[in-house]
């Protein structure tokens, strides 16, 4: 249902974009920040259902990299693209990149078997926080 009404959202953006130019770098940029939320529970979706198994397919984790990948791309372009963008909105581009980054971790550390490498895959995610 969320995701749903995101789309409708985006679409919604798209048409104030094209009305009112004047609001179209705040429209864009907010359709940029819905687009990486739909695709942060598209990938929470996809992990969702394969967490639980104890052999997941190859193809459901280069999807959930594709996605991931995604969204580091759309996270930098708010972040570097958008000048007027105020201390509120950048927080909450930065909250979405730690939820990108979470996934990320938790993602590395599925494909851990043992605690020393659970811990440094956890570790290089931390780093790349810090970045």
């Amino acid at each position: 249902m969320a995701v749903r009404m995101m789309k409708f959202s985006v679409r919604d953006l798209r048409q104030v974009e094209q009305l009112e130019p004047s609001w179209a770098a705040t429209a864009d940029c907010c359709a940029l920040f819905l687009r990486c939320q739909m695709l942060l529970c598209k990938a929470l979706e996809i992990r969702g259902g394969t967490a639980t198994s104890v052999v997941r397919s190859q193809q459901t984790d280069v999807q959930l990299l594709r996605l991931q990948d995604a969204m580091e791309v759309l996270l930098e372009h708010m972040e570097h693209r958008y000048l007027g963008v105020g201390c509120t909105e950048l927080s909450r581009i930065h909250q979405l990149r730690l939820r990108v980054r979470a996934l990320q971790s938790l993602t590395a550390m599925d494909h851990s078997t043992d605690v020393g490498s659970t811990s440094s895959a956890f570790l290089a995610v931390l780093n790349r926080v810090d970045e």
